[in-house]
């Protein structure tokens, strides 16, 4: 989005939340530009659209990014998942595993396989592995909408600190550390 697209998301802001202080100046702007600049106008106007008929309240950037990341990826939701995961269990039981992971869309796979495929077929406590299966499905869509909401220059960043960051050392590693402990 570019920054006269911005500012017609701007200015809409600010006529449907007039009492609030938003963008008191140039630099707020810019600020709110910046958070927003890798986005498309449509789906930022939608996103605004999605706030303005669920909040009576003036968005923040995170909001307003959560508001534009639910209207373009969907929201997702666990009770399908879990449908989904129960069906293909049943339907290919505890020796076919490689064709029933196959059969699942990703997020359920990952849920299984975190759940353990084996573990789940054998288990007799659904209402267990049910309140697993959600816990771990929400860990995963807040990690996607988190991750999502970022600025790609900023995700750039942070994965390549995370390649870069060093193995962490072992107490024998660290120099002088015998002659520090003989001071005690």
């Amino acid at each position: 989005m570019n920054k006269p697209e911005f500012m017609k998301i701007a200015m809409a802001i600010k006529t449907y939340y007039p009492s609030g202080n938003l963008f008191p100046n140039a630099e707020a702007i810019q600020l709110w530009y910046e958070e927003f600049k890798d986005l498309t106008y449509e789906d930022t106007v939608n996103g605004l659209r999605r706030h303005v008929n669920t909040s009576k309240w003036p968005p923040t950037i995170a909001e307003l990014k959560r508001a534009i990341i639910t209207n373009v990826a969907g929201n997702k939701d666990w009770g399908k998942c879990w449908d989904e995961a129960v069906t293909v269990l049943k339907r290919f039981g505890y020796y076919q595993e490689d064709a029933a992971l196959d059969a699942m869309t990703p997020i359920t796979r990952q849920i299984v396989k975190r759940l353990g495929y084996k573990e789940l077929c054998l288990s007799e406590n659904l209402s267990h592995d049910r309140a697993n299966f959600r816990m771990i499905f929400e860990q995963i869509t807040d990690n996607e909408y988190e991750n999502a909401a970022l600025p790609h220059d900023l995700q750039e960043k942070i994965n390549s600190a995370l390649e870069e960051k060093e193995e962490p050392k072992l107490i024998g590693d660290i120099p002088n550390a015998t002659n520090y402990f003989k001071m005690y």
